[in-house]
């Protein structure tokens, strides 16, 4: 998987971007691409409408099956990441947690060196758009409780689960 970035304010609107909801190991599964890049992946009823609401939506479950599979397989696609300078930093550290590793928010904070922004840490963990393969799920709380998860603490623990006895 390949990382790009873009900050939110240079994003164009009315692009034509692919959606799909398609059904996962994790459950339905919402899917965007732009440009042949993944911009979105939701585990539940997507915001990816409010998120870019002057975009064209185009449905195609195929199309987005392919992606969400060669994502799942660590073949080569690339991710857009679209969001503030703050919320990119955050998402690029958790791309950096490996499988199997848990990270706390305090770790997450120290490493883009803001230390003190444990809460804004946290909100741009809960803004994550590209859910599993950027891997919010992977931050938990200094004492070791899960934390929050805006798809469940059930699917988090899954998630965590299925990585660490799994491999995948």
């Amino acid at each position: 998987m390949k990382i790009q970035s873009l900050e939110k304010k240079e994003f164009k609107n009315n692009l034509p971007i692919y959606y799909a909801t398609i059904p996962t190991k994790f459950g339905q599964t919402t899917i965007a691409i732009l440009e042949e890049k993944v911009i979105h992946v939701s585990f539940e009823q997507s915001d990816l409408f409010k998120r870019f609401s002057k975009a064209i939506f185009i449905e195609d479950k195929a199309l987005c099956k392919g992606y969400f599979d060669a994502l799942f397989d660590c073949e080569d696609v690339t991710v857009l990441l679209i969001g503030t300078n703050f919320q990119l930093l955050v998402w690029q550290e958790l791309s950096k947690i490996p499988k199997g590793s848990l990270h706390t928010y305090e770790q997450i904070a120290y490493n883009i060196g803001n230390p003190k922004a444990i809460r804004a840490v946290g909100t741009a963990i809960g803004a994550n758009p590209i859910g599993y393969f950027i891997p919010c799920h992977r931050v938990v709380r200094k004492n070791g409780d899960l934390g929050g998860f805006k798809w469940g603490l059930e699917l988090k623990s899954m998630m965590i689960e299925m990585e660490m006895f799994s491999g995948n």
